[in-house]
């Protein structure tokens, strides 16, 4: 509403060329006429302002806006220099009173020495007669008024007619006045009061938005996280406390792209080129780097930001965080050396245990030698199958930390065969899914047994056999099929099952929650496994 009312009265004094400042306005019989003084046209000190200047939630609020002592500003510079030049009037001040100085937020107009110090004593103040009253306080002759004779404004800032009007927080807490100055008398009217409380309306409106803004400001300096936000074409425009504290860095070091040189030298391309296709796509800003810290090591940081866009889907901010997430980086890479001597302690007991079951079945029956080369081919796939899970043997497109592809596991599985028979005899197809790698197990030995049977009995047997694997991913379940294709003629089911056939029965209801069904066609075997996703995915 402030800013609304203050609108319309700057189109209106811009209209009448400042008539309704100067106390004249046009009327039907003659070019100007002297407009109606006010009905109480000056102030008397009937109170003593001390209580009100000294009252402590006033000094409380007046100190949580954080103003007394800034620099000057040019969105309220305006405001005084647009007042001084629509009322005519030689000084225009934003003074934020105290209990025994006033600062002036902006001056415009002061002569010097006031104009540099941009404060006086309340010896030299009018306006603590607005922070006394909250009201406006109108003097047209200060050297008129008895209870002004001492006060030094008149003498030393040449204040000889004065109109000030409270400037205010929102609860109703008067920090200062809005004021307008002359230095000969003038007769202040009910029109130059309504404007300059119009503009108040303005300050008022500026400092509640600096006050809820340094609010944010405390609430994001308490975070733990770093904490930071740009403009929308990227350059950073704000770091919490923590970014300080811990970087040892200056806003001066910090701001627009600064930021990249506190980031180790071997991280810099990948964040900058993450950064710079977030702002161009609007997506989502995630990257891990290292950040230096004010003792020059550097940490692991995981920095994510996201757009706040407005009502019409421009960008208007990002904002972003970034976590210390070092010791997790630290314990990543000691689990990484511990899961390569794990790894290489695995494939020697596979290697062992396999070259154990190839001497230990030399010179022995037939049967015996057959058995102990199905046992070993088994730990064979298993050792293949490690191999598998391990993320870094594998350039896989579908690989995500401990979750791997479940179509890919299958092409692997299958390539032995495939040198055996034909690259055209065995398809892998249908839906992708990733899948917990302890889950590829009891699937991985699964399709071993399937795979050695049809190349022993089935349709990999024939030179025109062919098998299909088809995977069909849907909400809740996997369907795994196996299908032979022209294999030697199937009379009937056999009437027990064999030790791999056991196996995979248990392993995929203990691993999988289901059970292998097959379906002994005339053409070859089918099987199937219906398998509940949320037990792999």
């Amino acid at each position: 509403m402030a800013l609304a009312s203050a609108s319309g009265c700057l189109e209106a004094l811009e209209s009448s060329g400042n008539d309704g400042l100067t106390g004249q306005e046009p009327t039907s019989d003659g070019p100007f006429q002297v407009r109606p003084e006010l009905t109480k046209p000056e102030n008397t000190s009937d109170q003593d302002p001390q209580r009100e200047l000294q009252d402590l939630q006033r000094l409380a609020a007046l100190e949580s806006i954080e103003l007394f002592d800034t620099p000057p500003e040019p969105a309220f510079d305006s405001i005084t220099r647009l007042i001084c030049g629509m009322f005519n009037a030689p000084v225009a001040l934003i003074s934020l009173v105290g209990e025994d100085r006033q600062f002036f937020k902006s001056a415009c107009g002061l002569d010097e020495p006031w104009a540099s110090r941009r404060e006086t004593p309340l010896s030299h103040s009018f306006c603590q007669y607005v922070v006394g009253s909250n009201e406006p306080f109108i003097v047209n002759d200060s050297t008129k008024l008895e209870f002004l004779a001492n006060n030094l404004a008149i003498t030393e800032l040449s204040v000889r007619a004065y109109l000030g009007v409270p400037i205010a927080t929102a609860d109703g807490k008067v920090l200062g006045a809005l004021c307008v100055i002359d230095r000969v008398p003038r007769q202040w009217t009910e029109a130059n009061v309504g404007a300059l409380s119009d503009f108040a309306g303005v300050v008022n409106f500026m400092i509640e938005s600096r006050r809820k803004e340094k609010r944010w400001r405390d609430v994001l300096n308490v975070i733990p996280q770093k904490v930071w936000s740009t403009r929308p074409d990227g350059e950073a425009d704000f770091f919490n406390y923590r970014w300080y504290e811990f970087t040892g860095a200056t806003w001066s070091s910090s701001k627009d792209d600064k930021w990249l040189g506190l980031i180790h030298p071997n991280d810099v391309a990948h964040t900058a080129a993450a950064w710079s296709k977030a702002l161009k796509t609007g997506e989502r800003y995630e990257t891990e780097y290292r950040l230096r810290d004010r003792t020059g090591s550097f940490r692991w940081m995981l920095a994510r930001g996201m757009p706040l866009r407005g009502a019409n889907g421009e960008i208007e901010r990002w904002f972003g965080t970034s976590t210390d997430i070092h010791t997790l980086k630290v314990s990543e890479e000691q689990r990484d050396v511990i899961a390569k001597e794990l790894k290489h302690r695995i494939k020697n007991i596979f290697a062992v245990v396999a070259s154990l079951i190839s001497l230990s079945s030399r010179s022995r029956p037939a049967e015996i030698k057959t058995y102990a080369e199905e046992l070993r081919s088994r730990f064979t796939a298993l050792s293949r199958v490690y191999d598998f899970v391990d993320a870094r043997q594998f350039d896989l497109k579908h690989q995500d930390g401990d979750r791997i592809s479940m179509l890919e596991l299958l092409r692997v599985l299958v390539e032995p065969y495939k040198s055996l028979t034909g690259d055209d005899r065995i398809a892998v197809c249908g839906d992708e899914l990733t899948i917990r790698s302890l889950a590829g197990t009891a699937l991985a030995l699964t399709v071993h047994e399937l795979a050695t049977n049809a190349v022993k009995y089935g349709a990999l047997s024939t030179p025109s056999g062919s098998v299909e694997m088809r995977l069909t991913v849907n909400d809740d379940n996997v369907l795994f099929q196996w299908n032979e294709r022209n294999g030697p003629a199937v009379n009937a089911a056999p009437e027990s099952l064999g030790f791999g056939s056991k196996l995979i029965g248990s392993l995929c209801a203990a691993q999988l929650g289901s059970s292998v069904q097959y379906d002994w066609a005339l053409d070859g075997l089918k099987a199937s496994i219906l398998i509940d996703k949320s037990r792999i995915a």
